[in-house]
């Protein structure tokens, strides 16, 4: 109303950039927080949450971090879920012994491509 007020009908049509809060986390804080990322030791939400809360006192919920990493297009990327009981040296031993076949060997044991 005010605009209409002070210009008229052309300062209503003016099209102006929306004005939002500023965002807290600065370059420096982006900096370091992408640091932790690539080093490995951030790789969650409440974990970058938790960062930026201690390390640089800047206070976001899980859905703030989350729009964070939105609006500087940041994609979270996970590993392959395991199985708590899992073996790793039974499957590294299993895959050996999968890839060691011949193409052959193979052949005979019913397993073909194709």
């Amino acid at each position: 109303m005010g605009a209409y007020r002070s210009g008229g009908l052309a300062a209503l049509l003016e099209r102006r950039p929306r004005e939002g809060r500023r965002e807290r986390v600065g370059p420096a804080a982006w900096a370091a927080l992408e640091a932790e990322m690539r080093a490995g030791r951030v790789a969650r939400l409440r974990e970058a949450q938790a960062f930026l809360r201690d390390r640089h006192g800047i206070a976001y919920s899980l859905n703030g971090v989350s729009l964070l990493f939105k609006r500087h297009r940041v994609k979270l990327k996970t590993g392959r879920r395991r199985h708590r009981k899992a073996d790793a040296a039974a499957q590294a031993a299993f895959k050996k012994g999968v890839r060691g076949r011949t193409g052959a060997a193979r052949g005979r044991a019913g397993l073909r491509h194709g």
